[in-house]
């Protein structure tokens, strides 16, 4: 089946199955390959980091084609403005990345050894996308944001897309329906764009755009690091949640989609922050497992466990809503707790608030 993409006034003509029985895409596209390097493969790790700082902005496309979802979920990649060449361990990896240099298992081992990290959305959410480049995810010099978003239906819309896309360079399209059984297709898009067009990014951070990220915070802590984790998969962690076997239920699940009666422990998706390496290997066992559509549950349960990985909970970091309507109110000050996230499904005017009142304090930090 063959896609059309739009890089930079640039249009080719993909095929996207390759011969195989994958789900995804099992190769770089052309445009891919042009970003990167000229005589790269899909074969093997990923091209190391080069001299440039930021990443290039892909926008893909398949006209009048797609259906809308509500759900916006933004992609931002983090790039540290120092600590640019990558440590190679003696044992190796099978990957663009090294192993582990340091394990961090609980948010107090993060913070005691000072660390660091970044944010996917659906095509109509023009509002939501402006208000995160006006707050948590404007220009930072440490920091690339990019939005997800699937294929559309509507030729006006998709103009819109392609125009937005023109003025702030920050978007990126797959050719998948943008709905809400495809959200793990989006994830993986993710995963795999990081990977190829970022290598010298030090973290990678999805959070739905309904959340608000105290990124001030975030590079006080993180950017004291000296050097960056790996084996890191950093998120709310959801335990033994039960799989909805009810029709009445937004997550239906049948049996023949999931046999088993509990979820494996997983992220909710509205913030995950992962290291480049767990980013990388998750990509790559996706590629091997069957589909599922409840991204959650599939890459950051089933996948994660598959490679090993084990989620530091953001318990600690997580600001609730009580704690939030306090700062949004004026009742408390942002800056009597250190937070990184807040729960999902703010309006965009709390978010600005919430940015307004973290940098009048000093960046949100004690």
């Amino acid at each position: 089946m063959p896609r059309w993409m739009r890089f930079h006034g640039h249009v080719y003509d993909i095929d996207l199955t390759n011969g195989s029985t994958s789900p995804y895409p099992t190769s770089l596209t052309q445009c891919e390959k042009t970003s990167i390097r000229r005589n790269s493969t899909a074969e093997g790790p990923p091209p190391r980091a080069t001299t440039s700082t930021t990443c290039p902005t892909m926008l893909e496309r398949r006209p009048l084609f797609g259906a809308l979802i509500g759900l916006t979920l933004v992609f931002t990649i983090w790039h540290m403005a120092v600590q640019e060449s990558v440590v190679v361990s003696s044992n190796g990896v099978n990957g663009p990345y090294p192993e582990p240099v340091a394990v961090v298992t609980t948010w107090a081992e993060l913070a005691g050894n000072q660390s660091w990290f970044s944010a996917p959305p659906a095509p109509t959410n023009w509002y939501k996308r402006n208000t995160i480049r006006d707050t948590w995810g404007r220009y930072d010099p440490r920091a690339k944001l990019v939005f997800l978003l699937g294929a559309v239906n509507s030729s006006v819309l998709q103009r819109r897309i392609e125009k937005e896309n023109r003025l702030y360079d920050d978007i990126v399209q797959g050719s998948f329906l943008d709905a809400y059984r495809n959200m793990t297709y989006k994830h993986v898009m993710a995963l795999k764009w990081f990977t190829y067009h970022c290598p010298e990014a030090k973290y990678i951070l999805k959070a739905d755009d309904d959340v608000f990220v105290n990124t001030p915070a975030l590079y006080n802590v993180l950017s004291g690091l000296q050097t960056p984790r790996r084996r890191l998969l950093f998120c709310q962690e959801i335990w033994n949640a039960p799989v909805k076997r009810t029709h009445r239920s937004k997550w239906f699940v049948s049996i023949p989609e999931y046999r088993n009666k509990y979820y494996p422990n997983h992220c909710p998706g509205y913030s995950i922050l992962y290291s480049p390496d767990v980013a990388y290997q998750l990509y790559r066992e996706a590629m091997r497992q069957s589909y599922f559509w409840i991204d959650d549950v599939h890459i950051t349960g089933t996948i994660a466990q598959r490679i090993n990985v084990t989620i530091t909970p953001t318990d600690a970091m997580l600001l609730n809503r009580t704690q939030k309507d306090a700062i949004v109110e004026g009742r408390a000050n942002a800056t009597d707790q250190l937070f990184f996230f807040t729960t999902p499904d703010l309006r965009e005017g709390e978010i600005r608030k919430l940015w307004r009142a973290v940098t009048a304090g000093g960046g949100g930090g004690r």
